[in-house]
């Protein structure tokens, strides 16, 4: 194209010295006209002269002198005719070249519209070619965002995940040690019991013995009731119940800050989320566009991986819209009693577009495997 424009300037140029020597050439042609006519109007100016001098110089001596005067006159009548000839030649030339110099102007002219016509055409072609390229760098932008941010969440979600899971594995912890204490607890209790029924058992038949007059029997009796007595006033399991009562109690309030950091946890992770899946939703809106521009000039091949991705971030976008209640442009919808009529079908509409876009992609892929199929091999 620089080329074209650089050639069409040196003819432009070219044709303005050509169009100036053409008036040079005109101006001399004038001045030799010019120069013809006064000729004629001396020749005949001396013709008449002539014949005046004639008449007086008829009857004179001075023929001989007359005659070389009519000879030097017959001499530059025939100079004149000669100039008047090569004035004629000179036009004739002139005339021919002017002629060609127009045929070749408007050869020249019919060249530089064409030259024009193939310069706009290839603009054009540029013009279409660089917003291609600018559409297939936003997709390819809008893409690597959509990566990134991917890469992001699951990076800043990672540390409240690991957090929710440390939790959720003290809480087991603690839950198993509650669960342990309490069964040790009442374990110790049975044993207690035990003793405490065995004590009440040994009193009465402390009792029935010495109502029997078995004071042998009742002394034996006794003596295992004291010894039973005493082991239950110094027994160690009573204060172990209540240490591991205690740990319990310990391990139930862990337990329930466990619970509470959990449920901060998720308040924080849902958060997160939302804000998250807030930047996902302008990313996704971003690839939406970027994929309509460059389907159109799509091949078929490209068209149908477009199309595939159309859907899927369509259906990204229709999922985060219906977890976090967002309109189609990411706003928090209205309660049921406030909403917009149009907002549920400009959603429609959108959907609907989106497939329509997707199917005629499709079909136009499908189009051209079909002619590609049926085109000769050779």
């Amino acid at each position: 194209t620089r080329h074209d424009v650089a050639d069409r300037a040196r003819w432009e140029a070219r044709e303005r010295g050509l169009a100036e020597e053409v008036a040079a050439l005109r101006e001399a042609l004038d001045q030799k006209l010019a120069e013809q006519a006064e000729c004629g109007v001396s020749v005949a100016r001396c013709d008449a002269a002539i014949e005046a001098v004639e008449v007086r110089l008829a009857a004179s001596a001075g023929a001989a002198e007359l005659r070389s005067k009519l000879d030097a006159l017959e001499q530059a009548g025939a100079l004149s005719a000669a100039i008047a000839a090569a004035l004629q030649e000179s036009k004739a030339r002139h005339e021919a070249t002017a002629s060609t110099f127009a045929a070749k102007q408007k050869e020249r002219a019919a060249w530089v519209g064409a030259a024009a016509a193939a310069v706009h055409e290839a603009e054009s072609e540029v013009e279409r070619r660089q917003g291609a390229q600018r559409g297939a760098a936003r997709l390819v932008s809008a893409s690597s965002s959509l990566a990134l941010h991917r890469s992001r969440e699951r990076e800043q979600c990672g540390r409240i995940l690991d957090a929710l899971a440390d939790c959720r594995a003290a809480q087991r912890r603690h839950g198993d040690a509650v669960v342990q204490g309490e069964a040790e607890a009442g374990r110790l209790q049975l044993e207690v019991k035990g003793l405490q029924d065995q004590r009440a058992r040994l009193e009465l038949e402390v009792k029935l013995a010495s109502s029997s007059r078995k004071f042998a029997e009742a002394a034996e009796l006794s003596a295992e009731l004291k010894a039973l007595c005493v082991k239950l006033d110094g027994d160690e399991d009573v204060a172990l119940q209540q240490q591991v009562l205690e740990q319990v109690e310990t391990e139930k309030a862990s337990l329930a800050a466990e619970s509470a950091r959990e449920a901060a946890l998720q308040r924080e992770l849902q958060q997160e989320q939302r804000s998250l899946d807030r930047r996902r939703f302008d990313l996704l809106l971003e690839h939406l566009e970027a994929v309509r521009a460059v389907l159109p000039e799509a091949e078929a091949a490209q068209a149908e991986l477009l199309s595939a991705e159309l859907e899927q971030s369509e259906a990204a976008r229709h999922e985060l819209m219906r977890r976090w209640a967002w309109d189609t442009r990411g706003r928090q919808k209205r309660p049921a009693g406030e909403e917009k009529e149009g907002e549920g079908e400009a959603a429609a509409k959108a959907a609907a577009a989106t497939q329509k876009e997707s199917k005629k992609a499709r079909e136009r892929a499908s189009d051209e495997d079909r002619d590609a199929s049926s085109r000769p091999a050779g």
